[in-house]
C-alpha cells in the first residue's frame, strides 16, 4: 500500500499528503487559498465567523505562530518528510525566486557606483559583500554568505550538489514558450 495519497482540490490541482493523516483531512473540502492562491486550504464555518484552515499547517499541528516550511518549494506537497518547523529567517532563506531584475538571488545594483552588491539579512542584521563589476560576482559571494547563514534552509544562485536553486524572474520581453 503506497504510504502517499494524492488529494484531489476542487481547484483542478492534486496535493500530496502521508496516508496516515488521510483521517484528519478527510472531512474538509480543499482548494487553493493562501498567499497567491499557492497553498491548499479549505474553509472552516465556525458559526459567527468563517476561518481558512491550510493543509500544510493541520498535518503538522502547528500553532497560530508557528512557520511551516515546504522543504522542496512544492507549496502543495504536504507529506510530513517535505515539512519542518522554521524561524521567519529559515523560511525567507529558503524561498525559491527571486525577483530582481538580474535574476539572482540577493544582488542589488547601485547606479551612482556602477556596481553590484551581495546583501543578506539574519536576525534583524543586514550582511554585505564588497562592490563587484558584475551581478555573477555579487551573487556567488551571497551563496558564500547564505551557506554560512543559513546552510540547508537556503536557496543559491549557483547550487551545489544536494542544493535547492532559485528560480530567476523572467522579464517583461521575455517569450513564455520554451
Amino acid at each position: 500500500m503506497a504510504k502517499t495519497i494524492k488529494l484531489k482540490l476542487i481547484t483542478g490541482e492534486t496535493a500530496l499528503i502521508d496516508r496516515t493523516d488521510y483521517h484528519l483531512v478527510k472531512e474538509y473540502v480543499w482548494r487553493r487559498g493562501g498567499t497567491e492562491n499557492r497553498y491548499a486550504a479549505s474553509l472552516l464555518d465556525l458559526g459567527d465567523t468563517i476561518t481558512t484552515i491550510y493543509l500544510h499547517r493541520l498535518v503538522m499541528c502547528a500553532g497560530s505562530k508557528d512557520i511551516i516550511d515546504h522543504i522542496n518549494g512544492n507549496p502543495l506537497d504536504c507529506r510530513k518528510e517535505n515539512l519542518r518547523f522554521v524561524t521567519s529567517s529559515q523560511n525567507a532563506a529558503n524561498r525559491t525566486f527571486t525577483n530582481n531584475p538580474f535574476g539572482y538571488r540577493g544582488v542589488c545594483y547601485f547606479p551612482k557606483k556602477r556596481k553590484f552588491q551581495a546583501r543578506l539579512m539574519e536576525g534583524g542584521g543586514v550582511f554585505r559583500s564588497p562592490y563587484y563589476k558584475t551581478p555573477v560576482e555579487a551573487a556567488r559571494y551571497y551563496d558564500k554568505l547564505a551557506r554560512g547563514l543559513f546552510g540547508e534552509y537556503a536557496t543559491y544562485n549557483f547550487p551545489e550538489e544536494g542544493e535547492r536553486g532559485v528560480i530567476p524572474k523572467k522579464s517583461d520581453n521575455e517569450d513564455s514558450e520554451d
